[in-house]
């Protein structure tokens, strides 16, 4: 549990320092004082991020965009999530993968706000397999 005087750099996790730096001190304090850790950190994530997971079984380069237009890039190892902040409820935002960061070509996927997309195979020419078409 944290104290109503926790600041956003003695928190854990980056989304978790981003909702303190948002919203205030008291507002994560009531947060945590009704939940526990994992589950805070649900509810943020459930807020304003897209979110994209990689369920393959090999490395790729991955894009989160928000509808605002902020964008995350990394690449990911089988089991990585990658999270952009930014988002209202009902926006949606784009997630991306290409097979590395030479690649010209790639999948793109239209992502509800509050949802992570599983990226479960990489097929070139955005034939890629999705958690929401497969």
């Amino acid at each position: 549990m944290f104290a109503l005087g926790v600041t956003a750099f003695d928190l854990p996790h980056p989304i978790l320092q981003s909702f303190v730096m948002k919203m205030g001190t008291l507002c994560l304090a009531a947060l945590l004082s009704s939940t526990s850790l994992a589950a805070a950190e649900k509810e943020i994530l459930e807020m304003d991020t897209v979110c994209v997971r990689n369920a393959s079984a090999n490395k790729h380069l991955f894009v989160a965009e928000a509808p605002n237009g902020r964008r995350e890039i990394a690449e990911l190892a089988p089991g990585g999530m990658l999270c952009v902040s930014g988002a209202e409820a009902g926006e949606t935002g784009v997630v991306s993968v290409f097979e590395d960061q030479d690649a010209f070509e790639g999948c793109s996927r239209l992502v509800p706000a509050g949802r992570t997309e599983d990226m479960i195979k990489y097929v070139d020419f955005d034939r890629c397999f999705w958690s929401s078409n497969s």
